[in-house]
């Protein structure tokens, strides 16, 4: 089953993370410090499943920025749950991205 980024947003306020952690290869976790916790229910995502991810709210000339970049920050919202953070980023040819709450006050 491939994770949604509303699946993803509300692990993240219901655990009260500082952040959610996708990459390659790997189970989407909750970070804690420098604690990582495997999400309960899911399952390790492959590159091509983090990217199809990363595509469903971000626009693909983004994606384009970020092979070149190798680090893209951007905020998207995620209906009824609020406004977030999401840090990707190339290491290699894999995927990361990062979900963190949006500071109080911060502009999207």
């Amino acid at each position: 089953m491939a994770v949604t980024l509303a699946q993803v947003a509300k692990a993240l306020l219901d655990s009260k993370a500082e952040a959610v952690v996708l990459k390659a290869d790997g189970v989407p976790s909750v970070r804690n410090g420098t604690a990582l916790q495997p999400l309960t229910g899911l399952s390790a995502l492959s590159n091509q499943e983090l990217e199809h991810f990363c595509l469903s709210f971000v626009e693909r000339s983004k994606m384009v920025e970020l092979t070149l970049k190798k680090r893209l920050e951007l905020a998207c919202t995620v209906e009824s749950l609020g406004t977030f953070r999401v840090v990707l980023a190339m290491e290699g040819l894999r995927y990361s991205c990062q979900l963190l709450p949006m500071p109080a006050g911060a502009v999207a």
